[in-house]
């Protein structure tokens, strides 16, 4: 029989994380390979994917912790959400492309003019973004949309059009940053509660909150 120590001393045991693809690159990769390089046996296993069914998920055990954006569904009794940090949304592009089209990007009548790349309407970055320009009154013509960060990053350096995203997400590119003031998104770090959470995800998020 396995004793209880090895779970407390992290010599055997399991954790399955959901966080997309940006978040992950964000939020945890840095903390899980310190975690990983500490607790070698702990087996890991990170998916990415919608963030809409995390809570469930992290409720019925199906995951140990979820990363993401905030508020997503109900709450359930057995679950804690910890407020993470607040991620900065900005609009970027090459200085060429700015240049050859005329475009001053701290100001919206000119961004306008430009071809936005932008996330699905679906995706929580979108909701945010789409729900901005609604309330700001802004008039968008999306040529291109494409869900992933990644794939919207790589056209904008290409010099194909402006895109918006998460600040963190760009700022190793040399991309020209707006001044102009965006929405932020909440990240949340989803655990079962603590008295019944495993020692490694408790340890993992200790890991997590001292690398904010």
């Amino acid at each position: 029989p396995k004793k209880f120590s090895q779970y407390v001393n992290l010599e055997e045991g399991s954790l399955k994380i959901k966080a997309g693809t940006t978040i992950s690159e964000i939020v945890l990769f840095n903390p899980l390979e310190k975690f990983m390089r500490d607790y070698p046996k702990i087996c890991v296993d990170v998916v990415s994917g919608r963030s809409s069914t995390a809570i469930e998920m992290v409720s019925n055990g199906e995951l140990d912790m979820a990363i993401v954006p905030l508020p997503s569904e109900e709450i359930k009794e057995n679950i804690d959400i910890i407020k993470y940090k607040s991620l900065e949304l900005v609009v970027y592009s090459t200085k060429e492309y700015l240049e050859k089209n005329n475009i001053d990007i701290n100001k919206w009548e000119d961004i306008l003019k430009g071809t936005l790349i932008l996330p699905t309407t679906t995706s929580n970055t979108g909701k945010v973004i789409y729900s901005f320009f609604q309330t700001q009154n802004l008039n968008i013509n999306s040529k291109y949309i494409f869900s992933s960060n990644t794939s919207r990053k790589r056209i904008a350096k290409d010099g194909l059009g402006i895109g918006i995203g998460l600040k963190d997400a760009i700022k190793k590119e040399n991309f020209v940053i707006s001044n102009l003031k965006l929405p932020k998104i909440d990240i949340g770090i989803i655990i079962q509660k603590k008295e019944i959470a495993s020692f490694a995800t408790l340890k993992l998020l200790e890991y997590i909150m001292d690398n904010k």
